[in-house]
């Protein structure tokens, strides 16, 4: 995949043009690229386009070369229905990407990038790189002048990872390694603008991080950790090491859904106006054919959902001064 397609909107219908006024290469799918193939709201897979290759899916099959050369967010008809092939971006991969661990979410990345302070250039170390969910959020805010050094202890996973960042165009501006920093520490000297852990002990590499980070310039420090202990411990090592603005959030989502709805009377009047079946808010009248309803009272309601996602993790975020 070329690295301006993962740093587009995905599904884009602006076609882009380039000088001669023809579509520019980069609107179009092309044979070895990672495309997401939107199902539906809750469904979408990533696949890599391969010629004389098919996908399978609910609404029937989908053949490989009849996305070669087509626009991206095109919809493509199949046995039972439709679906769109979508262009990569972080959101969508964090969606689709194969669970090699735990991950984290677009709810709690979207902090973290914010918090870090990332920009274009930027320099971030992370620790415990899992699946590359937050890696590739990370790389699309530093890309193209900055630097990710990603860290696991897991060779496996690393290699996965290494392969999904040389596909999506990343292989230039990250440095994968095999370490353990809460033991052997990054390796690093004063060269980071921000560090981000996601370990089960993260208080162990503070010092670490902290030896890596810049002098003379603020840096930030982030950590994710599922539990209230591992953040005690871990802000408890951040005093003590001289890191200021100490500050933990848990983040949780709630999801609002407009739902258009009939009211047996109006809203915020008071119900003796009315009797008990509302009669004077519907006027009923009989037909041969039945009943007929001549007038209806609408309104657009926001009911809560009754599952929500709660709880992930707790966030914790701290500056270095010098």
């Amino acid at each position: 995949m070329t690295e301006s397609s993962l740093l587009s909107a995905p599904g884009s219908s602006e076609v882009v043009l380039d000088e001669a006024g023809k579509q520019n290469e980069d609107d179009l799918i092309h044979e070895g690229q990672t495309v997401i193939v939107y199902v539906g709201y809750q469904q979408s897979f990533a696949i890599t386009v391969r010629r004389d290759a098919t996908f399978q899916h609910r609404y029937g099959m989908l053949r490989h070369n009849d996305l070669i050369n087509k626009r991206y967010g095109t919809k493509f008809n199949c046995t039972k229905g439709y679906v769109y092939v979508l262009r990569l971006n972080p959101e969508l991969w964090t969606k689709t990407l194969p669970h090699h661990t735990q991950i984290l979410y677009t709810k709690d990345i979207s902090m973290i990038v914010f918090e870090l302070d990332l920009r274009n250039g930027s320099v971030v170390a992370e620790a415990g790189v899992g699946s590359g969910s937050l890696s590739h959020s990370i790389l699309r805010a530093v890309f193209p002048k900055g630097m990710l050094y990603a860290y696991d202890v897991d060779s496996c996973r690393l290699d996965s990872v290494q392969l999904d960042f040389d596909r999506h165009g990343f292989s230039s501006t990250t440095k994968l390694q095999q370490r353990d920093v809460c033991i052997d520490g990054f390796g690093l000297e004063q060269c980071v603008d921000a560090v981000f852990l996601d370990l089960p002990t993260p208080w162990l590499a503070v010092a670490s991080a902290k030896k890596a980070m810049k002098n003379g310039v603020p840096c930030r420090f982030g950590s994710f950790s599922p539990c209230i202990e591992q953040v005690q411990q871990t802000c408890n090592t951040l005093r003590e090491l001289g890191f200021l603005d100490i500050v933990t959030m848990d983040l949780c989502q709630r999801v609002l859904r407009v739902e258009e709805a009939v009211l047996d009377k109006p809203m915020g009047k008071d119900s003796s106006e009315h009797d008990q079946h509302g009669a004077s808010e519907l006027i009923v009248t009989a037909d041969k054919q039945g009943m007929k309803v001549q007038k209806r009272k609408w309104t657009y309601l926001v009911p809560n959902q009754r599952q929500q996602p709660a709880h992930s993790g707790y966030l914790t975020f701290a500056t270095k001064m010098k």
